[in-house]
């Protein structure tokens, strides 16, 4: 059998993560001496402990490796997740820990998951006999900046299923990724089989799911399976801003590109506009450039330079490949040629 969390319809551009992965990393860091907030200000991040919030995925990843480079610590990420102070959980690992069975737990996991991200996801394959639960990560090609939020959920998801269960509880992690297997830390690996496997996930033994316990603060519970149901209502409504507004700069591109422009099509002012993308912990630019990136990436191959550098907006087609070669890493004829 196979386990999916429920779909959200659209979603926000560009790809997300709440706000509180971000806030969790931060207060990790602090603990160890680390200037948290002045590195987020740097990569444009807001962070704050609301679940509510969401942040660009991409920067929050870069956001966690650079306080690993600021700790001097290579497994930050995994021990951020690993925490077991209530101060930094969120309102999904709360639902969780106050589940009175393990396979509660898993069920509202996977079930309100889509409320956590929407750059990858977490599936549950459960095979038939004594065989063990397993939570595989399911993503396109696992991108630098994923790498650090992987791990980070796979410390929580180990901190959880012990604190339903017993410390001691056999768990089996297998690692795709050569650099997230080398950062494991060795307190984990003397506690959790961690192997080098074709797939990225986490071997649960079936005895967290028949594992009976007495909730863990089951009123803080209840309170974030609500909080839960009212933000995955909001995102499968389309009520995340930004995504409006990048579906109007995709549509509408090159005679709609500026933040006034956008406002106009939206019928709000421009500093309406602006103020709900800084609600979202974003701003036009951003949300702009994603949608550029999104659709250069579509059109390259079919588009003469200058043709495509005015459907997306730019001035010339100079401007353009500075922006693609950010964007990428590489020219436009490079890349090109990598196609």
């Amino acid at each position: 059998m196979e386990w999916r969390p429920n779909a959200t319809k659209g979603g926000p551009n560009p790809p997300w993560i709440v706000s509180t992965s971000g806030y969790q990393a931060a207060v990790a860091a602090k603990r160890r001496g680390v200037a948290a907030d002045t590195i987020a200000a740097k990569l444009g991040l807001r962070i704050v402990a609301d679940f509510g919030q969401t942040l660009r995925a991409d920067r929050t990843g870069q956001f966690f490796e650079a306080l690993a480079d600021a700790s001097d610590t290579p497994s930050f990420a995994w021990e951020a997740g690993c925490s077991e102070r209530m101060d930094t959980w969120s309102p999904l690992m709360i639902a969780c820990r106050g589940c009175p069975s393990g396979a509660d737990a898993l069920r509202i996991f996977l079930d309100y998951w889509p409320c956590v991200t929407n750059a990858y996801e977490w599936i549950g394959e459960e095979r038939s006999g004594e065989a063990p639960v397993v939570l595989v990560l399911r993503s396109g090609p696992l991108r630098s900046w994923m790498r650090p939020l992987v791990e980070f959920d796979l410390g929580e998801f180990i901190t959880v299923a012990r604190a339903l269960t017993r410390p001691d509880l056999p768990l089996r992690v297998e690692l795709a990724d050569p650099i997230s297997l080398a950062r494991v830390p060795a307190t984990l690996r003397r506690s959790v089989s961690v192997v080098p496997s074709d797939r990225t996930a986490l071997q649960i033994d079936p005895e967290l799911l028949v594992t009976q316990v007495s909730p863990s603060q089951p009123l803080a519970s209840r309170l974030a399976v609500q909080e839960l149901d009212r933000l995955r209502s909001a995102r499968q409504a389309g009520v995340l801003f930004q995504h409006r507004v990048g579906q109007v700069l995709r549509l509408h591109l090159p005679h709609v590109r500026t933040a006034a422009d956008v406002a106009q099509q939206l019928s709000l002012t421009t500093r309406t506009l602006e103020r709900k993308l800084q609600e979202e912990g974003t701003t036009f630019r951003e949300v702009r450039s994603h949608v550029q990136e999104s659709l250069a990436r579509e059109l390259i191959a079919e588009r003469p330079l200058k043709e495509l550098a005015y459907l997306l907006g730019f001035g010339d087609a100079r401007a353009f490949a500075r922006a693609f070669r950010r964007w990428t890493g590489v020219s436009p004829s490079e890349f090109r040629g990598k196609s």
